[in-house]
């Protein structure tokens, strides 16, 4: 809430002064790139586990990580974004109004940034596979989230609210998963 109210609209006009805020603007950058390859690596997965052949502890952290992703950016995207609705920091500044619209949102909207999802879901896992390499992945995470704000596509509110149900969505996936490997 102090995000909302204190930071958020500062932070927008001031990142929209920068000389490369609009460089972050790619059409890439919204793609699902990151659900495709997921798909692809629980599939990868499945046909090892089929043919009998053991997961290694990577390919685990990334079929964890992935049924993560797909979960977290599903429940974002298709229920958090509907309940929330609020407007991205480019219609912001076209409008001046920073608003939430509540129940009537969609996967484009703003609150919380499905790339902080996507990004604290993924890290989350594998800063529970490898906690011998955490400052590499909070640095990793951190790049990320600091690189949506600064290339204007979510408010800092937005990500701090993406981050932590990602991270959360990571940690849980991967607890449910440990779980069900003991006897």
């Amino acid at each position: 809430l102090l995000g909302v109210f204190f930071v958020d609209d500062s932070v927008a006009r001031f990142v929209s002064t920068l000389p490369w805020s609009r460089v972050f603007h790619s059409v890439a950058l919204g793609s699902p790139v990151l659900v495709s390859i997921a798909c692809g690596i629980v599939i990868a997965g499945a046909v090892q586990n089929a043919r009998g052949r053991p997961l290694g502890r990577l390919m685990q952290a990334l079929v964890v990580a992935s049924f993560s992703l797909v979960w977290s950016v599903c429940v974002d995207e298709f229920v958090l974004k509907y309940i929330f609705g609020r407007e991205t920091p480019g219609e912001f500044l076209k409008t001046g109004m920073d608003s939430f619209h509540w129940f009537q949102g969609g996967p484009t909207t703003s609150f919380p940034s499905g790339h902080a999802v996507q990004i604290m879901a993924v890290g989350g896992v594998f800063l529970m596979a490898y906690p011998q390499k955490r400052l590499v992945w909070f640095a990793l995470m951190g790049v990320g989230l600091v690189a949506l704000v600064l290339g204007n596509w979510h408010f800092v509110s937005d990500v701090i609210a993406g981050a932590a149900f990602g991270f959360s969505g990571g940690v849980a996936t991967f607890a449910l998963w440990h779980r069900g490997e003991q006897p």
